[in-house]
């Protein structure tokens, strides 16, 4: 039947039709050799490293991985891949046991580039600051190595990442002198789209363990996540601190400068925990309420915020600066006073921890006081005042030294003195204070003998 139907086309209709067929096999032969011949060169050491080396060159800093396996139509895969820190800085900024990128081909001809995957598995991020506050990774469009316009050129106008997602992440932020924070075993699954420079996405985060600055520690962090803006929003954040629960929000800006801001609230933590974990040479204990809002740009002294803690049931076992009261008065029950409530309000900036507030009471004695602490260095500095009941006060075996409390008329007798030095090693003025009301009760009872006898 076809043969018969070939036979009554006219014999130019079958010439043409016979040249259109030999081109189309000729097309298809041509391109299938082509396709083919483009397989095995994507597969070639040479193309990895072009590849690699495009990436370097757009990044400004050198791109490396130890296996690289490329799939034309599926995507690409790189173990062992890192990305260093730009010049002067030595070490990585990003490394990754394992990076996985998979992509839908035709979605190029919709004017975008979909990937339809992006996952990381055991990413390390170390975000370093220098002695200006600027952050290697701001350096990454500044570096030498970088063609122009190469930080522009390099991304897509329209990117959509269908599922981006970090396994076991680890993130280190830190100044020239010490680590502001390490966050381990964080988990991400998120979408992002990337349209004209503006960067939306949402999802959720996971973190294991959060370490701020080796004196607090988060655990089981979670949170939903949306980026939009130039900002990552973290809300509600949901933590646990020493057996007590955390909630608040977080948010991050990275583009026109890195800063970030944080509201917290606490219930319920432990303070010998949270004084343990710290490593405080303090031991007390009690159950703390708090509340605090902080915010930076990533150095200690950039930060800047305000709060205020409660400690119910507060007991001291020890403290350098409540050792120091019970030697200079003689009264050992100082060292552990029985006390009811601890309370603090605190502002942050310029470096240091402002307390306007800070009152340690129970029914025997009370400590209060205001002054500021260096989060660099840890010196202290700050007036306080101890009033003690007329039955703590009449344990102090010298009248002399009771010479030196003034009546408060409620009750309790009270001495004013300073508090310098550093958190660990306090030092007081309170034994010249003491010494000098000593010799001056001293004097006027000899003054009062001779006049009188």
């Amino acid at each position: 039947m076809l043969r018969r139907w070939w036979s009554s086309l006219p014999r130019r209709t079958r010439l043409g039709l016979a040249v259109l067929a030999g081109l189309a096999i000729g097309l298809l032969t041509g391109t299938t050799a082509y396709v083919a011949r483009l397989v095995r060169s994507l597969d070639t050491p040479a193309f990895k490293q072009a590849v690699l080396d495009r990436a370097s060159a757009a990044a400004g800093t050198r791109v490396q991985a130890r296996t690289f396996d490329v799939k034309l139509l599926q995507g690409v895969v790189l173990e062992g891949v890192s990305m260093a820190n730009p010049p002067p800085l030595t070490g990585s900024l990003v490394s990754a046991d394992r990076l996985v990128l998979r992509y839908d081909p035709w979605s190029l001809l919709r004017g975008r580039v979909e990937l339809t995957r992006l996952s990381a598995e055991a990413p390390v991020i170390d975000l370093a600051m220098d002695g200006r506050g600027v952050f290697n990774y701001e350096k990454l469009s500044r570096s030498r190595t970088a063609p122009a316009g190469a930080g522009a050129a390099a991304v897509p106008v329209r990117l959509h990442i269908s599922k981006l997602s970090l396994d076991r992440g680890r993130l280190v932020v830190r100044d020239p002198r010490a680590t502001l924070m390490k966050v381990e075993g964080a988990e991400l699954d998120s979408s992002i789209r990337l349209e004209a420079g503006s960067l939306e996405g949402e999802g959720k985060a996971k973190v294991a363990r959060v370490d701020l600055a080796g004196a607090l520690f988060l655990r089981d962090v979670s949170a939903p996540l949306r980026a939009s803006g130039g900002t990552l929003a973290l809300a509600p954040l949901r933590a646990s601190l020493a057996g007590g629960e955390i909630s608040g929000d977080a948010t991050v800006r990275w583009q026109k400068g890195f800063r970030f801001r944080t509201q917290v609230a606490l219930k319920g933590a432990q303070l010998r925990t949270l004084l343990e974990e710290a490593h405080a040479v303090q031991r007390m204990s009690g159950t703390v309420t708090a509340d605090a809002t902080v915010e930076g740009t990533g150095g200690i002294e950039t930060l800047e915020g305000k709060g205020q803690v409660k400690v119910e049931d507060c007991a001291v076992t020890q403290a350098p600066l409540m050792t120091l009261l019970a030697t200079v008065l003689r009264v050992p029950e100082l060292a552990r006073p029985d006390l009811d409530e601890c309370r603090a309000t605190f502002t942050l900036g310029a470096g240091r921890l402002v307390n306007p507030s800070l009152s340690l009471k129970g029914r025997s004695l009370q400590l209060t006081g205001r002054g500021a602490t260096s989060l660099r260095s840890l010196a202290i500095d700050y007036d306080m005042a101890l009033a003690l009941d007329q039955g703590l006060a009449r344990r102090i075996p010298a009248q002399e030294l009771r010479d030196a409390f003034r009546d408060r008329g409620d009750g309790f007798v009270t001495i004013d003195f300073k508090v310098t030095g550093t958190t660990s090693a306090p030092k007081s003025d309170l034994a010249m204070r003491v010494g000098r009301a000593a010799a001056e009760s001293g004097l006027k009872k000899l003054l009062r003998r001779k006049l009188f006898n």
